[in-house]
This record gives structure tokens, C-alpha cells and sequence, in this order.
């Protein structure tokens, strides 16, 4: 690769004298360095560096030294602009101990709104008012937290992300300095078909396959954001309706087979992640597991974009009971409970400080269940309860519901914390010809009493559940669900043909800047 090729033609030389130990002076051997111009995330821009003779020198034996977060130089010196309207120098130095010195100006691509007439009439970007919550011993270690498991593929199809200034940033950096301090990532096993031809049917909706995940987490990391890892043990979605089996496991035929699968898979992938320096702090294994683990076979190949479920999903059928994890109250879960403590056995041999949370989701308005199916599974050994908390579904009643069913569970788990792990809310009715949002005014998912559907109802719907969660003695924190999946071509939540199903709950307008509700998490601690 001609790296110069990757360069702009504006060169500046910089002299630098050097000297031997005596403190005399030697002869002059400066490093000439281009400066660059690129965008937030723009590819295959690369550090230019020529010796006094105009030789072109490798990156990798070069050291570069620069301030703040506006720029990252990776491997190779490649260069990654993360904040517009920012010139950052950096300094560079050969292995000889010549020197020299250039410039990396990040620069802005100006926000453009295909919402114009409701960004402006609905208030977008205004600012909103929450009261502080009401405990005064949250720490640092309080967990406010977003999921962004689509920013890969967002990014991949063009989206671009703004603070409230109108500047674009890595949307790393935006959550980071608005107070935002973990990101949650879910992780599908193979959420692709490989077709006769070798060529790959991508599933959508963020392709959450490890790639993707090592990416958003290095971002991530290198922001000073924490993660949690999700892990789905599937090739999609796993929610209670669904818990497929991985393509790649359809036909193990033991229970030990299954275990053995699982506990493996889940530490390999942590140390790849560990290997990139961006080791989770907290994982979940699985995701919304109320009726269990492994529970269908897959369907078949899908070889054409219809924007719905793939063959995989549509055509799956029944595990059989002897394979199957299903949880069944006071009744027979060996099963589940094997591949819990094969995944939780796996995260402990990587590393033992990572939190291993078991995410289960029902109302709130009868948490005897939630209470019977933990009690179940004492025999796991993990961490963290965690729990889908969306009002529409969960506490429609008002917050006292959720509020009342916290406490009766952390009553009868006191050794646990608590965590919400999914919750979220709509902000607009406003539509896209890329968005297919389940919120709406009328419907399951819709505005409930005391909370308007604007970024003031958004706002205090955060702060509410964040101060219930708060008050809580072992309460852990609050992930926000995908609050940056705006409506973007090719990204919705299924294959290529699909939309997105979440815009008008993002903390991001569909344009991809941030919303006056974003600072909620900023405005609300103490």
C-alpha cells in the first residue's frame, strides 16, 4: 500500500536540531510531515512522514504524541477524527530520535435536517428541566447507560452523529461527554446465511456479529465508556418468543455437547476482547430469558431481501425437551441451569471482576414471577439481576408499579444488584422513509399518564426510573435501549429491506443530533 496515496499534498517541513549527550550540537536531521484534513470516521487517511531526504518512512517505526480526544492515531498511523471543528498537532519522532511536527484539522460536516418543520415545532433540541434524583450516595460506579448495539452498521451506511452545537463527533464522544458512562452491545453468534456462491445474506439489524462488536467496543474503551456485553447465544434476536439455536450448534445432540458450546464460545469472544484492550465490565448471558435458553432449531438459508424475520426465525421449530433450556417454575430447569453456569464459568475464567448479570422481563404488577424464576436459578452463580422496564409495557399503571415490584425484589434478593436493563421512550409521532416505529399515539407502545411523548416527557421518563432504581439499596444503574438508531438506509431491523423500528425513541434526532434530552443524563445527578 503507497500510503501516500492516502495523503494530502500539503507539506510542511519542520526543522528540529538535535543533540548528543554532551548537550552539543549535532547535525540537523528533520522529519518532514504533511498535514492532514479528514472528517469524523472518514477512512484510509494515513500520517505521511519523510526523512530530510524525502523517503517515505514506515508508521510502525514511528511514535506520535499528541493531546486530548479531538483525533486518535491507531496502528500503521492511520488517523481517526472524532471531533469536528478541532485542529489537534502532533508531534512525531523516528527511532533515531529525529523529530518533527504537523497538524490534524477535523472538519465539520454541517448539520442538514430532512425534519426541519418538526425539529422546529415539536423542540427538538430544546432545553429540557429535570429535577436531581433523589439519592445523594450514587458514586461514580452508578451505571448511566445506553445500548448502541447498531452504531457499527449505522456508521457502515453513512449516519453521522452531532452534538448539541451542530458539530459532528464520534458518537462515542458525544454519549461520554454528556454524562453517559456505560454502553451495552449485543453480540449474535452468525447473523448471516453463507449461500453456495460464498457470498453472505446479512440478517440486519446492526449485524451484531463479533467484528462488529470489537469495533463499537474499542471506540467505546477509548472514549472512557464502560461496557456490557449482551449476549443473545443465537444468530438474531432473542427475546421471549424466540431463543434459536446458533446455526453453527443445531446438531450437537448432548446436553454437555450444548455446554460445552456455549462455555467456549463465551471465552473466546471475551478474549478477543480482552486482546483489543476492551474487556467487558459487566455481560449478560442471554438476553430476556424468562422461558430459556436454546429453545428452537433453525430455519433454513434466506437468499433474498423481503424486510422481515429471515428463514432462520420464519422456519424455525421446536428443541426437543431433552436438549431444550426451558424454564418451567418449580419444575425441572437442569437444562437451563447447565448452560447458565457453563457461560457464567467462562466469564469467571477470563476474568473474575466482570459483573454476570441474568436478564428476565415481565410487568411489573405481578413480580411473584420474577421472584419464583430467580429463586430458580440460585444454583447460577452471577451478579446482577437484570430487567426490561419499558412503561408501556411494564408499569402502564404509573411508576409506583415499578417502584413497588423493585422493592418486593430486591427484598428477597439482597445480595444482588439490580439493574434495568432495557427501557425507553418516544419523543414524536414525526415519520421517515426509513423508520417504522413501533411508538406511536395509539397501540401497545404508547405514551402512558404523566409523561408526554416530546424530549420533556423522554426526559423525565430517564430521570424517574434512574431515581427508582437509585433509591434502591443495591441498585446498579440504567441502560437506555438503542438511543442512536436513527432511520438510516440499509439499517433497520431486519435485512437490507427493512426500517428502523426505534427512531422516534432515539436520544438523537433522525438527522443524527443530539436531542435537548440527551443532556438528562448530565442535569439529573447530584
Amino acid at each position: 500500500m503507497n500510503l501516500r496515496s492516502f495523503c494530502l499534498l500539503f507539506a510542511t517541513t519542520i526543522f528540529v536540531v538535535s543533540c548528543d549527550n554532551t548537550g552539543s550540537s549535532a547535525d540537523t536531521h528533520a522529519l518532514q510531515a504533511e498535514n492532514l484534513s479528514v472528517y469524523v470516521y472518514e477512512n484510509d487517511k494515513y500520517a505521511c512522514v519523510s526523512d530530510s531526504a524525502g523517503n517515505l518512512l514506515d508508521n510502525n517505526d514511528l511514535v506520535f504524541i499528541y493531546e486530548g480526544k479531538n483525533i486518535r492515531i491507531d496502528e500503521g498511523g492511520a488517523i481517526i477524527g472524532l471531533k469536528s471543528g478541532t485542529t489537534t498537532k502532533v508531534e512525531v519522532e523516528d527511532k533515531s530520535g529525529n523529530k518533527g511536527s504537523f497538524n490534524i484539522e477535523v472538519i465539520n460536516r454541517e448539520y442538514t435536517s430532512t425534519h426541519q418543520e418538526a425539529e422546529e415545532n415539536e423542540g427538538w433540541f430544546d432545553s429540557i428541566n429535570v429535577e436531581k434524583i433523589s439519592e445523594p450516595n450514587v458514586g461514580s460506579n452508578f451505571i448511566n447507560g445506553m445500548d448502541i448495539s447498531s452504531s457499527k452498521q449505522l456508521y457502515d451506511n453513512g449516519a453521522r452523529f452531532y452534538n448539541f452545537d451542530g458539530y459532528e463527533q464520534s458518537l462515542f464522544q458525544i454519549l461520554y461527554d454528556n454524562n453517559v458512562n456505560w454502553i451495552r452491545l449485543r453480540l449474535w453468534n452468525q447473523p448471516y446465511d453463507i449461500l453456495d456462491d460464498g457470498s453472505l445474506f446479512q440478517y440486519g439489524g446492526g449485524n451484531c456479529n463479533l467484528e462488529s462488536v470489537l469495533w463499537m467496543a474499542k471506540e467505546a474503551k477509548e472514549a472512557g465508556l464502560k461496557i456490557k456485553l449482551d449476549f443473545h447465544y443465537s444468530d438474531f434476536w432473542a427475546d421471549p418468543s424466540k431463543q434459536v439455536i446458533p446455526k453453527e450448534w443445531a446438531n450437537l445432540t448432548s446436553v454437555n455437547d450444548f455446554s460445552l458450546a456455549i462455555y467456549n464460545y463465551t471465552k473466546e469472544v471475551l478474549e478477543a476482547m480482552s486482546a483489543i484492550d476492551a474487556l467487558p465490565s459487566m455481560v449478560s448471558i442471554g438476553n430476556e430469558i424468562c422461558d430459556g435458553l436454546l429453545l428452537q432449531l433453525p430455519g433454513g438459508e434466506t437468499t433474498s431481501y423481503t424486510g422481515n424475520n429471515p428463514n432462520y426465525i420464519n422456519e424455525m421449530t421446536a428443541q426437543s425437551s431433552a436438549l431444550a433450556g426451558k424454564y418451567s417454575s418449580n419444575g425441572n430447569n437442569t437444562n437451563l441451569i447447565a448452560y447458565l453456569s457453563a457461560a457464567s464459568q467462562a466469564v469467571r475464567a477470563v476474568d473474575e471482576n466482570i459483573l454476570i448479570m441474568i436478564h428476565y422481563v415481565n410487568g411489573f404488577g405481578n413480580t411473584n414471577r420474577h421472584i419464583q424464576f430467580y429463586k430458580d436459578l440460585a444454583s447460577v452463580d452471577y451478579d446482577v439481576i437484570g430487567l426490561s422496564a419499558y412503561p408501556y409495557y411494564h408499569f402502564s399503571n404509573g411508576l409506583n408499579t415499578l417502584i413497588n415490584g423493585l422493592q418486593l425484589i430486591e427484598n428477597n434478593f439482597p445480595n444482588k444488584y439490580i439493574c434495568i436493563a432495557e427501557t425507553s421512550y418516544g419523543f414524536t409521532y414525526e415519520t421517515d422513509s426509513w423508520a417504522s416505529n413501533i411508538f406511536s399515539s395509539s397501540g401497545t407502545a404508547s405514551p402512558i399518564s404523566g409523561y408526554e411523548a416530546n424530549i420533556q416527557g423522554q426526559a423525565n421518563l430517564i430521570r424517574d426510573v434512574t431515581n427508582v432504581i437509585a433509591n434502591l439499596n443495591n441498585g446498579l444503574g440504567v441502560f437506555y435501549w438503542e438511543g442512536a438508531w436513527t432511520p438510516t438506509k440499509f439499517s433497520g431491523w431486519a435485512d437490507a429491506a427493512s426500517k428502523a423500528s426505534w427512531a422516534n425513541q432515539a436520544l438523537f434526532s433522525y438527522n443524527g443530533k443530539a436531542l435537548g434530552s440527551l443532556s438528562t443524563y448530565s442535569k439529573m445527578m447530584p
